[in-house]
């Protein structure tokens, strides 16, 4: 009769419930591992978004100060730190600020959560103001005359325009140049003349009824607006006019 005998030895079935026991404890662990990584997630409250902050107190800005007419205006929050958190407001947020007139170039608003454990945070937001002016479009020495092909429009930040500046073409087509001028530079007034000494006019004299028109020189320098020295061509009387565009004087009969 023959008598059987176990498949593998002793020292296999030892190894062999060893790395059972390994695989079942590895499983636990892991399982521990991912238990562990999402808790905090799970537990975390939901915060309001920084973003979130920062737009409201933009908007604030944008509706609530005054800003000229004929300016673009840039808005944009400061960065926030990164680190901080609010919880999120069940009612909307609102702001508030000083009453500005968009004079200040940093406006701090205070943003608030209206909730029963609400919170504030105060947020510099910038107001960047910026106009169309006319800058020349290449570097050009002094008694240059101005036309269309050297000067152009051009977006410059109000911080950067110091004087009394031009918004159209038209107004300085045909005047020259006071003194030199860098490529791109805004030019003002006292940049330049719309009417130069020795120029030649033409002289308006206006009442309600009627209208006159004679020709003229130029015996000083000015700019719309100004009273200069004119020399009447017909009568050579020398009379003082107001310049009203380039090469145009008038006289109030």
């Amino acid at each position: 009769m023959l008598r059987r005998c176990n498949s593998f030895p002793y020292w296999v079935q030892v190894e062999a419930v060893k790395i059972s026991s390994m695989k079942r404890f590895t499983g636990v662990a892991l399982g521990l591992f991912l238990l562990s990584l999402a808790a905090p997630i799970i537990a975390a409250d939901p915060v309001t978004s920084l973003v979130e902050i920062q737009s409201v107190a933009e908007d604030y800005v944008s509706a609530f100060t005054e800003f000229p007419k004929d300016a673009e205006v840039v808005i944009k929050a400061k960065p926030l730190d990164k680190r901080l958190r609010f919880p999120q407001c069940q009612l909307p947020l609102s702001a508030s600020a000083p009453t500005n007139r968009g004079a200040a170039r940093i406006i701090t608003v205070k943003v608030s959560c209206s909730d029963a454990d609400g919170w504030s945070l105060y947020v510099p937001v910038q107001a960047k103001i910026y106009y169309q002016v006319v800058v020349t479009s290449v570097a050009m020495e002094a008694d240059t005359q101005l036309d269309y092909s050297n000067l152009r429009m051009a977006s410059v930040e109000a911080k950067n325009l110091r004087g009394n500046h031009f918004n159209s073409l038209n107004q300085l087509v045909g005047a020259k140049l006071v003194r030199r001028a860098n490529a791109g530079q805004a030019l003002k007034r006292s940049a330049v003349c719309q009417i130069c000494r020795g120029d030649s006019v033409t002289i308006f004299a206006r009442t309600d009824s009627f209208e006159l028109k004679t020709s003229g020189e130029a015996i000083s320098s000015g700019n719309v607006g100004d009273t200069i020295r004119v020399k009447n061509n017909r009568s050579a009387r020398i009379i003082n006019a107001k310049i009203i565009a380039v090469g145009e004087v008038e006289v109030q009969l």
